[in-house]
């Protein structure tokens, strides 16, 4: 049995849920998750593990106030699995009401809910660590099957496992949660809320997926968007620029009355803008600041002399052919004599 020892994913899970002390309702859940599979408060709330083994997340959710049955198949792993639930009853509970207990619990059974005394679907499913390339795929099913049978629309799921295959391998975990999105919605958690030894991704590092049942409860973004596809239709559209094209058929989706669109926003003329800002001004006795136009720097003006000559043009002159007469008797010159006028000149 594979429930006597206390698997990495069953750690990951259960540090992470105990610093969920205020329930299900913090910055670490992702957007994605709906608001009716948000938990406030654990005292509230009635938990469920599957394949529990040790049953270390459950007794964690049964020290933040919540009602946990923490199940497991094997007769073995239920022996010890009561054991340990004994040991570690939150104090709330010993001689009043038991918050944790442990039952046996097969996948597959479709009358789970009867057998594990609930008197509703749980709150909250957890499994860590139960999705391994060894298991067949009937066992797969069942699980699946199990799933469903405990979950209701406001149920939310959390299941944590140790990724022992690449990305595309044929024996990856990948195929049983491809078989769970045809009837879950499923969105992770990021790795830097996990432990510090487990935030590697690839082979070795640990995922955290939170899944929820699609349908009931509000239409998911999945799902709108397979009845946006489903219901399109064909729309002629004519182009305007060119007079000589022929229509063109574009496949234009109609949306379904719940689904919402984004329509684009008309553009406001400037002068529309303009007379908008005044009369928002005006309502508020507040005067607009026009600020003051640049001055433009003025042109220089050209000087003649008596000749009729432009004075800089001339000053130009004198300056390029006086560079060209020492330039001609600087090369003219001794070395010593060039060095001479060179230090003169810096100086």
């Amino acid at each position: 049995a594979t429930g006597v020892a206390l698997w990495e994913a069953s750690f990951v899970l259960a540090e992470w849920l105990a610093r969920q002390k205020g329930g299900l309702w913090d910055s670490d859940l992702p957007s994605l998750l709906p608001r009716r599979c948000r938990l406030r408060d654990w005292t509230k709330a009635s938990v469920v593990e599957l394949g529990a083994g040790l049953g270390l997340p459950s007794i964690v959710a049964s020290h933040h106030g919540a009602t946990v049955v923490a199940t497991d198949g094997d007769s073995t792993v239920l022996r010890l699995l009561k054991t340990n639930v004994e040991r570690n009853l939150p104090k709330a509970a010993r001689g009043a009401k038991k918050l944790l207990r442990a039952s046996q619990l097969l996948w597959g059974d479709s009358d789970a809910i009867t057998k594990l005394g609930l008197k509703g679907r749980p709150d909250v499913v957890l499994a860590a660590d139960v999705v391994y390339a060894s298991s067949s795929e009937e066992l797969s099913t069942k699980l699946i099957d199990t799933m469903l049978n405990l979950s209701g629309p406001n149920t939310l799921l959390i299941m944590s496992n140790i990724m022992r295959f690449p990305h595309g391998h044929k024996q990856g975990e990948e195929g049983f949660f491809d078989a769970c999105a045809k009837r879950f919605d499923i969105c992770s958690l990021p790795r830097h809320v996990l432990h510090s030894d487990f935030q590697r991704s690839g082979v070795g590092g640990c995922s955290v997926r939170l899944l929820w049942r699609k349908g009931k409860g509000g239409a998911t973004p999945t799902e709108a968007g397979t009845a946006f596809q489903k219901t399109s239709k064909k729309v002629k559209v004519k182009k305007r620029k060119s007079p000589k094209a022929s229509a063109r058929t574009l496949e234009v989706a109609s949306p379904s009355p719940g689904d919402r669109v984004l329509a684009p926003k008309p553009r406001k003329s400037k002068q529309r803008a303009r007379l908008e800002r005044g009369q928002v001004l005006a309502e508020n006795n507040l005067e607009e600041i026009v600020p003051k136009p640049k001055k433009r720097k003025k042109a220089k003006k050209h000087v003649s002399n008596a000749m009729g000559e432009d004075i800089g043009q001339t000053k130009r002159k004198q300056r390029q052919s006086s560079g060209s007469d020492d330039l001609a008797s600087a090369k003219s010159m001794p070395p010593r004599q060039k060095n001479a006028k060179r230090r003169k000149r810096n100086a």
